[in-house]
């Protein structure tokens, strides 16, 4: 008898098999701003150098892909840079700058009420990467194949377990949304 996990016949495999690497990039805990049928959108946004845009728009992550991204707040007081690969998140009354001489690339990633499903985005260039389906009750599990590129939702009380086909690492990022207090993760010991 082997414990979990163990195999009486081993398969070689690369280094990069595995559970892999979890590295938090950001965290908050705050009240809705809004009641209703939520959905969550991932938005590409390029900004041009020396382009300044106000953030008119839900409160949200920001998450640098190309270059540095600045936020400041408009009292001119606080500003703050996010490297690529991190996050920060930012609220009403801020700022999205570019101070160098190249076009950054970020994502925006927020909850948003259902309502606000098909507006434009105030952003001049923009495109959404992916909106969810309305996060409503939970539904039963499934499995859903995502490609490079794709997004997926696991409704509240589903198993979730990835699995990447495919010789190359990858990298996956991932907003969770967690009633305050309640575990956003727990480890499953078997495949769901």
């Amino acid at each position: 008898m082997f414990p979990p996990g163990v195999s009486p016949t081993p398969m070689e495999q690369p280094g990069y098999v595995g559970i892999g690497k979890y590295q938090k990039l950001a965290e908050i805990t705050e009240r809705p701003t809004f009641g209703g049928v939520l959905y969550i959108t991932f938005l590409e946004v390029r900004q041009s150098p020396g382009a300044t845009l106000a953030h008119d728009d839900v409160p949200g992550f920001v998450y640098a892909v190309q270059g540095f991204h600045t936020m400041s707040r408009n009292d001119g007081e606080r500003a703050s840079a996010i490297g690529e690969g991190t996050a920060g998140w930012i609220t009403a009354d801020t700022q999205h700058l570019n101070v160098g001489t190249a076009e950054t690339v970020w994502y925006f990633i927020s909850l948003r009420s259902i309502t606000q499903r098909g507006a434009a985005f105030p952003y001049d260039r923009y495109r959404v990467l992916y909106a969810s389906p309305d996060l409503v009750t939970a539904i039963g599990d499934k499995c859903t194949r995502i490609v490079a590129g794709q997004g997926g939702t696991v409704k509240p009380g589903a198993n979730m377990q990835l699995r990447v086909i495919g010789t190359e690492p990858a990298t996956i990022l991932t907003y969770f949304v967690t009633p305050e207090g309640a575990p956003w993760q727990t480890n499953l010991q078997t495949v769901p």
